[in-house]
């Protein structure tokens, strides 16, 4: 297929390319590989490809590169794209001793027209980039990691694992950190706690696909290092209180919390980033310059701030693209 080769000559191309033109050669490549997954998952013709990218990209706020703007227009590359990952977004977990998937979908693209999104929200938004972009930022991502798997000691349970680096001493503390989490993924509030154990410098949470009684917290026996559910309950289909994740399709799994109350595919934010990025390469090279020899151009302050977060980022692109393509056609 011509498209997978032109993703991959692209990608050859970037590989050796500076970071001056890095993030343009990337986003035609991964245009190229969209276009692969939208023929092979909708029998569209190549003729018959949007010839839009379906998104506008413009400066704000005095042209910082974390303001950079990026919304929906149209029908173009990015809703095609959009709704393929979206309707096969999967979450995997075993069950037992054998590997499982099911599809959970993401927001599809005619729920995305009035999308738009900085450039920082982006990077905010996808896994693998939370640790920079908070050291960069100083604000917290907008990713949660956690695990998903059958409870083999329970029939019909499953259980959700979160690691976060906070400490609880006592019961009200657990509760706080707690809280905290399941503002961060809502979908928690509908598990119950099963278990809370400090291990490896973390709070370890373990919720199970129960109820929680209203008060949960009371029903919790143990001490201020392990804390564990004393009482059975009835279990409920995971499915139907489980959000999208991401991470299904070649990484670990994280919930990504929601823009504008939509949950939209890691795969649709980097293809929007790297939009946003290639032009600021295109149109805003003095900009961009500035930004990645860290020089001041024409009176104007540097604006590196988000620099370690798009190197991170376009490395984690070029792994993971091509792993998303692979994984889809063989599927």
């Amino acid at each position: 297929m011509r498209c997978l080769l032109h993703g991959r000559l692209f990608w050859q191309s970037a590989a050796s390319a500076t970071l001056e033109t890095r993030p343009l050669l990337l986003y035609y490549g991964a245009a190229a590989y969209a276009k692969a997954l939208v023929i092979a998952f909708t029998g569209c013709q190549p003729g018959n490809l949007a010839q839009s990218h379906g998104l506008q990209c413009s400066a704000k706020n005095g042209e910082k590169i974390a303001d950079f703007c990026i919304k929906a227009k149209g029908d173009g590359l990015f809703q095609q794209f959009n709704n393929v990952v979206a309707s096969q977004n999967r979450i995997r977990f075993f069950e037992g001793t054998s590997a499982r998937s099911k599809i959970v979908p993401s927001s599809s693209s005619d729920r995305l027209a009035n999308l738009e999104v900085s450039l920082s929200d982006c990077f905010a938004h996808i896994p693998d980039l939370q640790s920079v972009y908070e050291l960069c930022t100083g604000r917290p991502s907008n990713v949660q990691h956690l695990h998903f798997d059958s409870d083999f000691q329970s029939k019909g349970g499953y259980g959700i694992r979160v690691d976060i680096p906070e400490l609880f001493d006592n019961i009200e503390s657990l509760q706080s950190l707690v809280s905290a989490v399941r503002d961060k993924v809502p979908f928690l509030k509908h598990w119950r706690l099963k278990e809370a154990v400090k291990a490896w410098d973390n709070s370890v949470f373990q919720f199970e696909n129960i109820e929680p009684a209203l008060d949960e917290f009371g029903f919790l026996a143990g001490d201020a290092n392990h804390y564990r559910a004393s009482t059975p309950g009835e279990v409920f289909d995971p499915f139907e209180r489980l959000a999208p994740l991401a991470g299904g399709l070649g990484a670990s799994s994280a919930y990504i919390e929601s823009i504008s109350g939509e949950q939209i595919s890691e795969f649709s934010l980097m293809l929007a980033s790297l939009l946003g990025l290639s032009n600021l390469v295109r149109y805003s090279p003095h900009i961009w310059t500035s930004c990645i020899y860290r020089q001041p151009i024409a009176g104007r302050p540097v604006d590196d701030e988000l620099l370690p977060v798009i190197e991170k980022f376009l490395g984690n692109v070029t792994d993971r693209f091509p792993i998303l393509v692979t994984n889809l056609l063989l599927s």
